[in-house]
């Protein structure tokens, strides 16, 4: 697996799939960093030119399953449209009850901006299955350290204090 640069996300070990965990100043910040830690296993991102843009929009009844969703929306997009992806913004991370009086339904949204799968297939590391549940967590502050040793310091560009994160594991 090739060594991606220090930006705002992570991998951290798992036995036999990775962990993947995106760090922001907001919500949609963090979901930004952890795609793209997301398309670092997957491929070379700078070997990708953009050549597409392609607006996303998902659900989740949580912060977390909504990462997932997103995470799945993604790899969707790289097996029915056959890219590969670059970078995204994420426009927005939102919750509001889905009607009066029922549970919040979270919605993310952003475009993810990327180049035919073909054109980078020399360049392709892992291939991504989905994203899972499993260590699904996000939280305001450092995560759970302790099952993390010899973890990197946070990236500088997160900043100390109030950052977020969110992450889980795909499998590979």
């Amino acid at each position: 697996m090739m060594e991606s640069p220090q930006p705002p996300f992570e991998r951290f070990a798992h036995d036999a799939d990775v962990g993947i965990r995106g760090f922001g100043r907001t919500w949609e910040e963090a979901f930004a960093n952890g795609s793209l830690a997301l398309f670092w296993v997957m491929w070379e991102v700078p070997k990708v030119e953009p050549e597409v843009e392609v607006s996303l929009e998902t659900t989740g009844s949580d912060i977390e399953s909504l990462f997932v969703a997103w995470l799945n929306a993604l790899i969707t997009l790289r097996d029915e449209q056959g890219l590969a992806f670059a970078g995204c913004t994420v426009a927005s991370v939102s919750s509001s009850p889905s009607a009066p009086g029922a549970p919040l339904l979270w919605c993310a949204t952003g475009t993810v901006r990327g180049a035919a799968l073909h054109k980078v297939r020399a360049h392709l590391a892992t291939e991504v299955k989905a994203a899972t549940y499993s260590e699904l967590s996000s939280g305001i502050g450092v995560p759970d350290q302790h099952h993390q040793p010899g973890r990197r310091p946070l990236p500088a560009a997160v900043g100390e204090g109030g950052y977020k994160y969110v992450q889980c594991i795909v499998d590979v």
